[in-house]
């Protein structure tokens, strides 16, 4: 069974890269990012971003985007060499008898990030040929918080 093509994303207050090509996620937020009152002010904020696909359907277009509303508030495309090695690079990697898959990462970050009211981040991947949802989070007071709760609202991707 191939894979399909999909999208994750991961909120969080801070990104670093440590010693054998590993990557840290400090303050990594679920459904919700809770701030005291608005407007509210993240010194630092990232959304690490990877989009999956079969390689034998590479990406041939790649941009990275983070929606605040329907207002762009971050975004990076991936240039062309880039995309190219990653291809090569799965199918050198990969043994044969698993499926290979070729993936790719963007490190957006929003330093410092400002909210003025609640709203919803989403991150989405656009492709050559669609748009894939790759998760969203949900900036709510702490007033706001308590009522969510108690009603059960979930997020959307």
């Amino acid at each position: 069974m191939t894979t399909p093509r999909h999208a994750t994303s991961i909120f969080c207050d801070d990104v670093r890269q440590e010693l054998g090509n590993k990557l840290s996620f400090m303050g990594v937020y679920r459904e919700r990012l809770i701030v005291p009152r608005f407007p509210a002010l993240l010194p630092r904020f990232f959304v690490v971003v990877t989009a999956v696909t079969p390689a034998t359907r590479p990406f041939e277009a790649l941009t990275f985007r983070l929606l605040k509303g329907d207002e762009v508030i971050a975004e990076t495309e991936m240039e062309e060499a880039l995309l190219s090695a990653t291809r090569e690079a799965a199918l050198e990697e990969t043994p044969a008898d698993e499926e290979r898959v070729i993936s790719a990462t963007a490190i957006l970050s929003l330093s410092p990030f400002h909210a003025d009211a609640p709203c919803r981040l989403r991150a989405r991947v656009i492709t050559e040929a669609e748009e894939l949802k790759a998760g969203s989070l949900e900036v709510v007071g702490r007033e706001t918080e308590g009522a969510a709760a108690a009603d059960g609202v979930g997020g959307e991707a």
